[in-house]
């Protein structure tokens, strides 16, 4: 597969645009079976240029290659949720906590993968874990309106976290 079949010309230019670009692009380019395991799964342009966008952006590419099939996409993530989540520092443990507790933790309490995508997104993430396993059951609040507070920066005092 050629990268010009998974990312459209203006997406390509977008990551030259980053810092180390070209190396991206080279990358992507000589790694037809990433291509593919990334266009079989419906990765877009989008996904990639978020997933690539900072530091670690070649072994977050690694990781998707070695694992997406196995560990989040029977879970039903998807592009977008793995987009979200590889975000900045941490991406490793992020997908790690993913893999080892999403089911019994988030899912068993109703949060989607969208949810669970934008509550991982970021800082703070393991505190706001730490609030769901610890207060939402006891809380009146839906996924949903958890997923609306924890992206915002006053999501404690929405919330009423007391650690």
């Amino acid at each position: 597969m050629k990268l010009e079949e998974l990312l459209t010309k203006p997406e390509i230019s977008e990551i030259k645009k980053q810092y180390e670009g070209e190396d991206k692009i080279s990358y992507l380019s000589r790694n037809s079976s990433l291509l593919e395991i990334l266009a079989i799964n419906r990765f877009n342009g989008s996904h990639v240029s978020q997933i690539v966008r900072n530091t670690g952006w070649k072994d977050k590419l690694d990781w998707v290659r070695d694992n997406y099939e196995t560990v989040l996409k029977p879970m039903e993530f998807n592009g977008y949720h793995v987009s979200q989540i590889v975000v900045g520092k941490g991406w490793k443990d992020k997908l790690d906590w993913v893999r080892d507790n999403y089911e019994t933790v988030l899912k068993s309490r109703g949060f989607n993968q969208y949810q669970t995508a934008k509550i991982l997104y970021g800082k703070e993430w393991l505190e706001k874990i730490e609030w769901i396993k610890d207060k939402y059951n006891e809380s009146t609040y839906t996924p949903e309106q958890v997923r609306k507070a924890m992206v915002r920066k006053n999501w404690k005092e929405e919330l009423g976290y007391a650690a």
